[in-house]
């Protein structure tokens, strides 16, 4: 997993934070380090629902260069249900389960 949501206290998505803007966070000391997730989450960020063609989350992927995508309930619920990752693409487009 390259991305973990970030969730407000009433459980909608905000953001994301990505592994690879955390591990220049891991050889520093401790006390350096973002106290919160928020601090390091990305709000800017496409997002998935249930309902959206696959191509369409292909191209939002390949578009912003991003491995996994949250999918939330809907527009209008942000709450989240998943994450999409280009492995889960490439496992639906040759047909596997």
């Amino acid at each position: 997993q390259s991305v973990v949501p970030v969730l407000d206290a009433a459980g909608t998505l905000v953001g994301v934070v990505r592994l690879a803007d955390l591990r220049p966070f891991l050889a520093e000391e401790p006390s350096t380090i973002p106290a919160l997730a928020a601090e390091l989450a990305l709000e800017e960020l496409p997002v998935v629902t249930p309902e959206m063609p696959l191509a369409e989350v292909a191209s939002l992927m390949f578009e912003g260069e991003w491995d996994e995508l949250p999918v939330i309930a809907s527009q209008e619920n942000r709450t989240p249900v998943g994450l999409l990752s280009r492995h889960d693409l490439l496992r639906a487009e040759l047909g596997f389960d």
